[in-house]
């Protein structure tokens, strides 16, 4: 099993940010965030926190290695870009300080998406093999 340390390095890999940006998202130096990813040094509640906030990583998965890395929630489908500004399904914006802000957040919204997309199939995989049973069960 993984450790707190190495799930957060597992967030940045997913995320696709160097050091430099992950720690600069989170508020820490590339050299502690380092020191964390190779269990020199601990996160501080602090981190955690902006980490599963920031992310919108489970806190059950950071902490423990248990379920999906990815809270997900109905907010996160459908958002769109418009001067800065991500709206997502019309009802809530998400204000960015600066584009790059709003591009880190598209991309993790994909990610998402396709995770959810990859889950779809599998449920309808799932769904036709139990449908397939019970046809044979019933002949």
């Amino acid at each position: 099993m993984s450790s707190v340390n190495e799930r957060i390095k597992e967030v940045r890999k997913y995320l696709e940010l160097t050091q430099t940006e992950f720690s600069h998202q989170i508020g820490l130096s590339q050299s502690n965030l380092g020191q964390i990813e190779i269990g020199k040094s601990n996160p501080t509640i602090n981190t955690i926190h902006k980490i599963i906030s920031k992310f919108h990583i489970d806190a059950h998965w950071l902490l423990l290695g248990e379920g999906e890395m990815i809270k997900y929630n109905s907010d996160m489908l459908g958002a769109v870009v418009q001067n800065g500004k991500i709206n997502i399904n019309g009802n809530n914006t998400i204000h960015h300080n600066n584009v790059q802000e709003a591009e880190n957040e598209i991309a993790l919204l994909r990610k998402e998406l396709d995770m959810l997309k990859e889950k779809v199939k599998s449920i309808e995989k799932d769904k036709e093999f139990l449908q397939e049973i019970i046809r044979k069960k019933r002949d």
